[in-house]
Parts: C-alpha cells; sequence; structure tokens
C-alpha cells in the first residue's frame, strides 16, 4: 500500500507548528531531530520517524489544538477512506453507537495511540484495517473473497449494470445478506418493488445503501 503524501505533508507540518508552540531556534530545532531519529531534516525521515518526533514533542509539552467534534475536517487519503468505510459498516450492524468522525479517531486513538486518521502512516493503518476487519468478522459477517467478487461483477455486468467497484458493491452486498439474517427477514421493500435478498443483487448501488441504512436504523432500535 502507497502512503499518500498528503497525511505524510500533514505530520511534517504538525512537527513544524510543534517546534515553533515549544520556541525552538533552527539550532534546538534539528537537535531534537537528530537525537530522536539521526536525521536534521524531517522531509528525510520515514513515517515511523516522523511519528517518533511527533511523540517527542508531546512528551515536552505541545499538545495540537483540536477542533470541535461538529467541525472536524475529515482525512481524505486512500487509507482513511477505506477504514471509514469499515467504521460506516460496522455502525449499520449496530457494533458501534456513532458513524461520527469524532467517535472513529477517538477508536483509532484508543487502537494504536495516534489521534486521529490525518496523523496515521501506512502501519497505523494497516494495524487499524486488520482490527475493524477482524471485529467484523467475529461478528459473523463474511468479507468479500476474490472469488465472490468476480461473480459479482460477472452477474452485474451480463444484467447490464457496470462501471462500479465490485468489492464495494459485493460488500454491500454481504452487509445486506448479514443483517437480514440478524433481523430474521427473508424479504426487503425497496422502492423498485418487493425483493428478495438474492434480488439486490441486481440493484444500483443508490439502493443497495438505502436497504442498507433502512436495516441498520432497525437494528439500532
Amino acid at each position: 500500500m502507497k502512503v499518500g503524501a498528503d497525511f505524510r505533508n500533514a505530520k511534517i507540518a504538525k512537527i513544524k507548528i510543534a517546534s515553533k508552540t515549544l520556541a525552538l531556534d533552527d539550532g534546538s530545532y534539528r537537535a531534537l531531530l537528530t537525537r530522536v531519529t539521526g536525521k536534521d531534516s524531517a522531509a528525510k525521515m520515514t513515517d515511523r520517524e516522523l511519528d517518533a518526533v511527533i511523540k517527542e514533542f508531546e512528551r515536552l509539552g505541545f499538545k495540537a489544538v483540536k477542533k470541535r467534534a461538529g467541525g472536524r475536517k475529515m482525512a481524505n487519503h486512500a487509507q482513511a477512506g477505506k477504514i471509514r468505510a469499515l467504521w460506516i459498516m460496522l455502525y449499520h450492524m449496530a457494533a458501534v453507537e456513532e458513524s461520527s468522525e469524532h467517535a472513529l479517531a477517538k477508536f483509532v486513538k484508543r487502537t494504536c495511540g495516534v489521534e486521529d486518521l490525518h496523523w496515521i502512516g501506512e502501519y497505523h493503518a494497516d494495524q487499524i484495517i486488520r482490527a475493524l476487519r477482524g471485529w467484523m468478522a467475529r461478528l459473523g459477517y463474511t468479507h468479500p473473497t476474490a472469488e465472490h467478487v468476480k461473480s459479482v461483477s460477472t452477474a452485474r455486468t451480463f444484467a447490464g449494470i457496470d462501471g462500479e467497484d465490485s468489492y464495494a458493491t459485493a460488500a454491500k452486498l454481504n452487509l445486506i445478506f448479514w443483517q437480514a439474517k440478524k433481523l430474521g427477514i427473508n424479504d426487503i421493500a425497496i422502492r423498485n418493488g418487493e425483493y428478495t435478498i438474492q434480488d439486490c443483487l441486481y440493484a444500483d448501488n443508490k439502493t443497495l445503501d438505502c436497504v442498507i441504512e433502512e436495516l441498520g436504523a432497525s437494528l439500532r432500535k
């Protein structure tokens, strides 16, 4: 997995802010970097080294200014998107009470000690994804296999439904099957009429999202 430059740059920016907040001159700043990582420039560091420097600044008293929960800006790198999708699926499984970015940030903090998705690197992203996927598996959710994704893609292409992320669609279908089983129902009423669970295979993704939201609301009651 390739770590996006956006959240790496965000880490470097945080280090610069911490240095200014603690009023370090250039010499003291570079001495700190060298002491922690053996490198005198944040640009030369790995993600783990950047994390180590941030942790050292926090030990010295630096505290990042946190936005209010309602105003938290979402991290937009690819790994954050994967993590957020899994978190929202857990919300629709009634496994977590809130789907908000603030609630997710608290989970990230508990899981790997990183403040939120803006500061995670590849190692921590993998750690969080494994934790979320494992949580879902323990609840009985089956993650799509390559063979399953291929069969879903073939069926939907044959039906004239294409141009979509086949893995995401397969994951949505598996989630609907899980929700329906949990609720003990065999039929789902959607806008286009009465569909059996199997017929959802031929529904568009917007409809699948509506089904997931409605079943999730029922599970959370």
